[in-house]
């Protein structure tokens, strides 16, 4: 037994020196990472490119991205990492080889849990890195700012805000699949920021690989130029040096002023517990440097710049950043509200500061913020914990501009937030992250989405009854309601107007009279029906967007046995015939579990809540009276009946010896209370 046990320490002791010697070795920098902090400030501006990757939903974004990472040495390929075994090492080399490769990755732009569980993007990342272009002189590197986005529609403003820092797109395309809903999308996002469009195709490693359709459909349905296109694959590597050369040929460089006083676009920024806010920004003008007093252009409060750096994609500080490189700053700012995204960082105090006697700066020409388009309320589980959830929500929605967040309070439920999503996904995203990254579970109340009311004459919301901005008539004299319980009294509607989208479904061509059917029960009205091959259509659909964010989407898929693509754009608000149903338990209505529904399917809702609901709701002492009701009248009822004493046995005997009459009698006085 001695033996055996020498002989397992003296393994354990060369298990152990393996592994640290392997480690002492390994500094976590990896080749092209020492490469860009040592001659990123040498690279002029006209040899930097901002650029970023677009495409549907699931097309090799981030696999490409991480290809492209492992290209130029920004992270190590597998079996690369300094102290990696060679073939024939012994188990404790290999085991310490394994923990200093543990760098190399796959999506390595998308850091977020539910994004890895999800196998999704659902926030845009920046990776700074150096090129050389095929043939180029190694001495004259190319910076590269690359932006790995999302492609579901739900994350289209992460898309937008990447866009707004970059002069190109690598428009993927998925040569198993060819164009999609979302790829026609996140193209007409690109042209309308006036980005110059690199399309590529993806996924040609694969054994049902067909690149000549695809590029028949970049070229007929995108309307873009054939005669350059990279064939690229993000397992293998292949083509990924073309898709880079191209971005180096084609895209302009960054129009700056290195010279000019300082102004940089910030555009994503982050919360961490122990440094505050973490701003990520393109430098458009001047130079951005360690311990300069910087400014927004719509804040009061002045900050100092304690760090900056690139990221590549991870942290790394440096002494400054100049006109057209992105990066990061840290300040010291504890306020997630002072970053604002899309608003002008100047320089108060510093290098790139205005030369006193001229006039300051102007803020650069931001980008739209986003409008939800779905509405809901959020809750503590634990009614308490209200300041928990508030730090929460609103650290989250620093990552995540693209949601509103408004207190409110509700009777049954207690104060929460009626947040704004720009979508389903979105909205599930959300509560996931907050169980993920701050262990908070909320009670979510039905997504909603906004209406517009017009008054009668001499008719106004009664004060506070929707809060003051949505009690407040537009321009055109209506009032927007977030909440079933906004809704004013029916008899002082005059109109109703509801949110409109133009929904895109690429599809089989099997699948077309499955689709039409579906979309006239869910009211869509056709508006354009065209074949992209032999195989494929396209239908586009004027719909309400209050049938899409129930479970149409699901609908669609089972429709078409998974094949169908789906996307919409907003398409205004048209007159509809809708009506409040509120939910009352035991005569008194529940303001969290009201909604709203077009009349011709408001009875059908009602019934079918109710009845979901008396099966949820426990038995309790008391009977339980579930209603539906369009104004006073109940057009719905189910009832719990309460839990009743046993009157027939007292103290573990039969009452009355068993006697019929005496068992009847107590009954019937049981049953009328007594």
């Amino acid at each position: 037994a001695d033996a055996s046990w020498g002989r397992s320490r003296a393994g354990l002791g060369r298990w152990f020196g393996a592994t640290a010697a392997a480690l002492a070795d390994f500094d976590g920098v990896p080749p092209g990472v020492k490469k860009l902090l040592s001659e990123y400030e040498s690279v002029p501006l006209e040899r930097t490119r901002n650029f970023s990757i677009i495409a549907h939903v699931d097309h090799g974004k981030s696999t490409l991205a991480d290809r492209m990472l492992e290209l130029v040495g920004n992270i190590y390929k597998p079996g690369e990492a300094p102290g990696a075994a060679p073939p024939g090492s012994t188990k404790a080399a290999m085991a310490a080889a394994k923990a200093a490769e543990s760098v190399a990755n796959e999506q390595v732009l998308d850091s977020l849990k539910v994004e890895r569980e999800r196998g999704i993007t659902v926030k845009a990342q920046t990776a700074s890195l150096l090129y050389v272009p095929s043939g180029g002189d190694p001495d004259k590197p190319y910076l590269l700012n690359l932006i790995d986005t999302p492609g579901h529609v739900d994350f289209a403003y992460e898309v937008s805000r990447s866009l707004a820092a970059c002069q190109g797109a690598l428009l993927l395309v998925d040569c198993t699949q060819g164009v999609q809903a979302q790829t026609v999308a996140n193209l007409s996002t690109a042209r309308k920021s006036g980005l110059e469009i690199i399309p590529a195709l993806t996924k040609i490693d694969l054994p049902n690989a067909d690149p000549e359709p695809a590029l028949e459909q970049i070229e007929s349905v995108l309307r873009l130029p054939t005669d350059d296109v990279p064939w690229t694959s993000g397992k293998t590597g292949d083509g990924v040096t073309d898709a880079l050369d191209a971005v180096v040929r084609r895209l302009g460089m960054p129009k700056g002023r290195p010279d000019a006083p300082t102004r940089a676009l910030l555009f994503d920024s982050w919360y961490d517990e122990f440094r505050g806010v973490i701003c990520v920004l393109q430098v458009v003008d001047g130079v951005l440097e360690k311990g300069d007093r910087v400014q927004t252009s719509h804040g009061d409060s002045q900050y100092v710049i304690s760090e900056l750096g690139l990221l590549t994609p991870g942290r790394h500080p440096v002494r400054r950043i100049l006109a057209g490189q992105v990066g990061y700053v840290v300040t010291g700012m504890r306020d997630p509200r002072e970053a604002r995204v899309g608003d002008t960082v100047v320089v108060v105090q510093g290098a790139g500061a205005t030369p006193a006697g001229e006039p300051p700066v102007g803020p650069l020409p931001g980008f739209e913020p986003s409008k939800p388009m779905v509405f809901a309320s959020i809750f503590p589980v634990d009614t308490s914990d209200f300041d928990g959830l508030r730090v929460a929500v609103e650290k989250l929605a620093l990552t995540d501009s693209s949601v509103t967040l408004v207190k409110e309070n509700s009777s049954s439920l207690g104060f929460g937030f009626r947040c704004g999503f720009l979508g389903l996904l979105h909205m599930d995203v959300f509560h996931q992250r907050l169980a993920d990254e701050f262990d908070m579970p909320v009670i979510a109340t039905a997504p909603m989405v906004p209406y517009r009311i017009e008054l009668e004459a001499g008719h106004s919301m009664p004060a506070g009854a929707a809060g003051t901005e949505a009690a407040t008539p537009d321009e055109d004299g209506l009032i927007t309601v977030e909440r079933p319980d906004d809704f004013p009294d029916p008899n002082i509607i005059r109109r109703t107007f509801e949110p409109m989208v133009k929904a895109s479904v690429i599809a089989p061509s099997e699948a077309y009279s499955s689709i039409m059917s579906l979309m006239q029960t869910h009211r869509g009205r056709s508006d354009e029906i065209s074949y992209l091959d032999d195989g494929r259509v396209l239908m586009k659909y004027i719909m309400p967007w209050q049938e899409v964010v129930t479970n149409f989407f699901d609908k669609l898929k089972s429709a078409t046995a998974g094949y169908a693509t789906f996307d919409y754009e907003p398409a205004g608000y048209e007159a509809s015939n809708v009506v409040k149903i509120d939910m009352l338990l035991n005569g008194a209505p529940v303001d969290s579990l009201s909604f709203v529904a077009h009349r011709s399917s408001a009875e059908v809702q009602g019934r079918r809540v109710a009845q979901r609901l008396r099966a949820v709701i426990r038995r309790q002492q008391f009977e339980v009276v579930i209603q539906a009701a369009f104004g006073k009248k109940i057009f719905a009822r189910e009832r719990i009946p309460p839990y009743r004493k046993d009157v027939l046995s007292r103290s573990g005997k039969t009452v009355g010896g068993g006697d019929l009459t005496r068992k009847r009698k107590l009954l019937e006085k049981q049953k009328k209370g007594k």
